[in-house]
């Protein structure tokens, strides 16, 4: 009977900020995620237009375009399913926006909640870099332990300065990335026309998203993150030298 076949480093992947959660899926299972995905990102972009067309105003729009989901994660804590903090920012931010709406503040403040989410996951990443849990460890490693059967992530934190230092700088990393990406989503809620930004807000989740899966995970590889958790082995010092089994 052959062995168990050990996961390749060029299949294993590292999850986005908010990625855990949901029900287990078979690994290399994408669709369910990605049909996920694509309800997520253009459902809401898809029915703000057709309410723009209505002659809704374009703040109210976009809380009512945010809504569906908003009633999804809220049914998910009702019934005790497994919602993911993503979800449950989305919530708080359809609430916020709406009391905005209702405040009649200016609508830019409305398209800009976006940019104060992930500005608040940016500052957090950062500020967990240094600690027991960074929040990169913290996200991925569910994830990661549905692939990487074997490996003992407590026994590698503890005994590997290298296993420390990867997620320690993939949490500047993803940190980093989310404030930049709240710069960008601010600088658009404030200096493009309104209806432009639901569009280009949904091709900013496009796209830093996916490149910062694939810097992550590049990471990752040259550091040697997937062969510690698949063989439990060490990665080669600076110095050359291997340490002692």
């Amino acid at each position: 009977m052959p062995g168990p076949v050990e996961p390749d480093e060029s299949t294993a992947t590292t999850t986005a900020p908010g990625a855990t959660g949901g029900p287990p899926t078979r690994p290399g299972d994408l669709r369910p995620l990605l049909r996920r995905g694509l309800v997520g990102l253009l459902g809401p972009l898809l029915l703000y237009h057709l309410l723009r067309r209505l002659g809704v105003d374009p703040a109210p729009a976009v809380v009512l375009s945010s809504t569906p989901a908003a009633l999804w994660t809220g049914y998910g804590l009702l019934t005790g399913r497994a919602v993911d903090k993503v979800g449950i920012a989305g919530l708080a931010a359809t609430a916020l926006g709406a009391a905005l709406t209702l405040a009649a503040v200016d609508p830019r403040l409305v398209f800009g909640r976006s940019a104060l989410i992930t500005g608040g996951v940016g500052i957090w990443f950062l500020s967990t870099a240094r600690g027991p849990r960074p929040a990169a460890l913290r996200l991925s490693r569910p994830v990661l332990e549905r692939i990487f059967h074997r490996a003992d992530w407590d026994d590698l934190w503890a005994r590997q300065p290298e296993f420390r230092r990867i997620w320690r700088v993939t949490t500047v990393l993803i940190g980093t990335v989310q404030l930049l990406d709240a710069a960008l989503r601010a600088t658009l809620a404030w200096t493009v026309p309104l209806d432009l930004i639901p569009a280009l807000t949904t091709a900013t989740n496009l796209t830093v998203g996916p490149v910062l899966l694939v810097l992550v995970n590049a990471y990752h590889v040259r550091a040697g993150l997937y062969r510690m958790l698949a063989g439990g082995r060490w990665i080669r010092p600076r110095s050359g030298r291997r340490p002692p089994r």
